[in-house]
């Protein structure tokens, strides 16, 4: 076969995912002849696809000492660096063929959306406008489009959306554009763009237009649109994971809730992604007991399958830390770099009365991420175990956590008046009749609309409200070379905001909050039950989420009022107590995360 051959088959293969059977073509290739440089672009690709990325970075190095000016090997290597998360290396070689090739577009793509992955939107700006100084290219105005709402400018984004047209060229850029749109509280501008994706029938589309409705609290169309997502791709994981959500919150049925993911099962039964997504509500709804319960059969059956042995440690984490260890150990052993797997084994072995070694996982994962907040919440309570000083530094309430009233905003003369206008307003909005799925709550309903949006005036005035006392809060915290204040900013940008509303002998379990800097919970309206002479309802701090040996109880408490706003580092755990009364007795709150700005 010529080396035409070779290349052809090789594609071919290529877009058939049979990266194996394209990578022993394009092998024959290379040894007819080592100097060709697409053979070895292709190469890589193919053994990139099979998981042999560093393999895949060889190829590269040894076309490279033949081709040095030749941008897409420079662009290939930037692709498997990227996929290897080495970004710094990415960046330089994506930056290596622009040099060579100014006008690579695929060079450029890659290194905008590498940016855009770093968090540096003005950058990208940047670098579009300038290479595109009269037209801007579409898939490049997409791309503008992601990076204005990366920088908070969701409205400029909405507004530039409204020109593009259905181009199949940019599918997938607009798709992501328009899940992007509801997540930036332009619901309005992403219905719009999904709609006009529609034709193309992909799922897809009908799942951007499902976030875009939920976005809108369009519950029924909501709901129907995820039925064509699913309908069309059994499998679509979030999909299936927001009907779950969605049938679960307003039936309260475990049955109506995984209808669609039960067919979708009953199709691909190995499918480990529904089962732990069903195991998950089964945890919610029925214990945690039940949800590892109906994993144990599959995990039997498929003992190599890391993900399964990681879902059966964090069940198990909640009744049985022996379990979870064993559990966690074998995720560990299968894939220890697996997101969520280390982790996954601190909480166990915290659990099961080794602090030591739940410290040193904490501390190795805080080496690669000092803002991972589940890391510092377990080192936290492993050095409060081992009677460490650090802890205190960490848990120090009287600097890092504060409880003050809200501020009363414009157009009401007392807060009091406020208040009620704010519970009137928050209690439309408690439509559900559960708990949602992969919350803290139990025994009462949260919002999942967009608060930011409300046009109601007791809603556009909360965050008037909690402006002044979170800038105070901040002001006297300052910078520090701790975890919290090495975060330090002046400003402040909220990172969703939600309302709960529990009922008698409702709760929240203790938990923490991953992607916030710091969180919050502001009391809108008490049940009689909250008193000072108990502490029924009450915020508590200290307390995982899970038991430990020995035992770890809480070791702070805020007793709520109606108006006060309690502020707190993300990674504290927290939780409230259950309180008593009557059917009608209700707590409802206001909770928001916020992160520097």
């Amino acid at each position: 076969m010529d080396r035409q051959g070779w290349l052809q088959q090789a594609m071919a293969a290529l877009q058939h995912a049979q990266p194996a059977q394209a990578a022993a073509l394009l092998r024959e290739a290379l040894h007819a002849d080592p100097t060709d440089a697409e053979a070895a672009r292709l190469l890589s690709a193919a053994l990139l696809a099979t998981g042999d990325g560093e393999g895949a970075l060889r190829v590269l190095d040894e076309a490279l000492s033949h081709r040095p000016q030749w941008a897409p090997l420079h662009a290939a290597r930037g692709e498997v660096q990227s996929r290897l998360g080495n970004t710094a290396e990415a960046e330089a070689a994506f930056e290596a063929a622009l040099r060579i090739q100014p006008n690579d577009r695929v060079a450029l793509r890659s290194l905008l959306r590498l940016w855009l992955q770093l968090s540096r939107p003005a950058q990208v700006l940047e670098r579009i406008d300038r290479t595109f100084p009269h037209a801007i290219p579409p898939d490049f105005l997409r791309i503008r489009a992601e990076a204005l709402i990366a920088a908070g400018r969701g409205d400029d984004a909405a507004m530039l959306s409204a020109g593009f047209g259905a181009d199949r060229s940019c599918l997938a850029a607009d798709l992501q554009l328009a899940l992007s749109l509801s997540q930036a509280q332009q619901a309005g501008a992403a219905e719009s763009l999904a709609r006009r994706l529609l034709p193309t029938h992909r799922p897809e589309a009908w799942f951007a237009l499902a976030r875009a409705l939920l976005a809108q609290d369009r519950l029924g169309e909501a709901e129907a649109a995820l039925v064509e997502v699913v309908r069309h791709a059994p499998g679509h994981l979030l999909a299936q994971e927001d009907l779950v959500q969605l049938r679960w919150t307003r039936s309260g049925d475990p049955a109506i809730a995984t209808a669609a993911l039960d067919e979708a099962l009953r199709r691909d039964p190995a499918c480990t992604a529904l089962l732990v997504h069903k195991a998950r509500l089964y945890d919610y709804a029925r214990g945690p007991e039940a949800a590892r319960a109906l994993l144990a059969d599959a995990a039997r059956q498929r003992p190599d399958d890391a993900l399964l042995a990681q879902a059966c440690a964090e069940f198990a984490l909640k009744f049985d830390a022996a379990v979870a260890v064993r559990d966690a150990e074998r995720a560990w052993q299968l894939a220890p770099q697996r997101p969520g797997v280390a982790i996954a084994l601190a909480d166990a072995t915290l659990a099961a009365g080794q602090p030591d070694r739940a410290l040193r996982l904490a501390t190795a994962l805080l080496a690669q991420d000092p803002a991972d907040q589940h890391a510092l919440a377990v080192q936290a309570v492993a050095l409060r175990q081992l009677g460490k000083p650090e802890y205190g530094e960490l848990y120090d309430y009287s600097r890092f956590v504060s409880a003050t009233l809200l501020e009363t905003p414009s157009g009401w003369n007392r807060l009091e008046d406020y208040l009620g206008d704010l519970a009137g307003a928050l209690r439309r909005m408690h439509l559900a009749k559960a708990h949602p799925v992969g919350q803290s709550l139990r025994g009462g309903t949260q919002t999942h609309q967009e608060l930011e949006k409300s046009e109601d005036p007791a809603i556009r005035a909360f965050f008037q409200a909690i402006d002044g006392p979170i800038r105070r809060h901040l002001t006297a915290i300052g910078p520090g070379s701790d975890p919290l204040r090495r975060r330090y900013s002046e400003n402040y940008a909220i990172r969703g905001i939600w309302s709960v509303q529990l009922r008698a002998s409702g709760f929240h379990t203790n938990h923490f909050h991953q992607e916030g800097w710091f969180s919050s919970a502001c009391y809108i309206d008490l049940p009689p039950a909250i008193s000072d002479d108990c502490q029924d309802g009450w915020l508590q701090f200290g307390q995982p989420g899970y038991p430990t040996s020995p035992p770890t109880g809480p070791d702070h408490f805020i007793r709520p009022q109606p108006g006060l706003l309690a502020l707190f580092p993300s990674y504290f755990w927290h939780g409230t107590v259950p309180f008593t009364g009557s059917p009608d007795h209700t707590r409802l709150t206001i909770a928001f995360d916020i992160v520097p700005a």
